[in-house]
């Protein structure tokens, strides 16, 4: 049986995100980080952001929430890229899947050829936006 994995948060850097995967652990709850900088650059063609996820078993992302919630939690969401619109940590980008190849492809290029831009994709709310220049 396949246990699946949700992402509870999105950070731009290993540090912030490697603190709060270890505060549910702490607590009992098995969290773990994909780190998909590489994949972006690589495959998605673009500068890493938003590389960083934290994962909880689904059954476990309303006690992950709960446990963030508490004030001994809160500030462990301070660094995590969320969605102008909801306030959901729960962001991708580039908004391209990941789980079919096709899309993918079809959306790179796409994006080569400038007809459509790399964006944020908000999986709490479907919100899109453009990243910010830096």
């Amino acid at each position: 049986m396949t246990r699946t994995k949700t992402k509870v948060a999105t950070f731009d850097r290993p540090i912030p995100a490697e603190g709060l995967a270890s505060f549910p652990n702490r607590h009992g709850v098995e969290a773990s980080i994909q780190d998909e900088r590489k994949l972006q650059r690589f495959w998605f063609w673009t500068a890493p952001r938003a590389g960083i996820h934290v994962l909880v078993q689904a059954g476990q992302v309303p006690r992950t929430y709960d446990l963030l919630g508490a004030p001994s939690g809160k500030s462990l969401l301070k660094d995590a890229v969320r969605c102008p619109f909801c306030g959901s940590p729960r962001v991708s980008y580039p908004a391209m899947t990941r789980k079919n190849l096709l899309p993918t492809i079809a959306a790179q290029v796409m994006s080569a050829l400038r007809l459509m831009g790399r964006e944020y994709y908000c999986e709490g709310c479907q919100y899109t936006w453009e990243p910010v220049s830096s």
